[in-house]
């Protein structure tokens, strides 16, 4: 098989990384605030007035971190995987 070349790998991947990072910090951000609602019910805290639940913004900001990491690592490591499964296909 003279002149048949490998593919290099899909760069794509990491800009599609990049935008799950924005989805997933809000993502994240969103089911934080949630868990911090249940907690405040079982704390029973009454939250102050306008807010969703005590202590919420703890809760948002490691909320958001974790979603904001996890989601596009989680993302790339699976196009990764798909990509390097591809390449192993065409190899035969």
């Amino acid at each position: 098989m003279e002149g048949t070349r490998e593919r290099p790998p899909s760069r794509a991947r990491y800009l599609v990384g990049c935008w799950f990072a924005v989805v997933g910090y809000f993502a994240g951000g969103m089911i934080a605030v949630a868990l911090a609602k249940v907690v405040g019910q079982l704390r029973r805290c009454t939250p102050p007035k306008d807010f969703p639940a005590c202590d919420f913004e703890a809760f948002l900001r490691v909320g958001a971190a974790v979603g904001a990491i996890s989601l596009p690592a989680f993302i790339i490591w699976r196009l990764w995987r798909s990509d390097a499964d591809r390449r192993l296909s065409e190899r035969g």
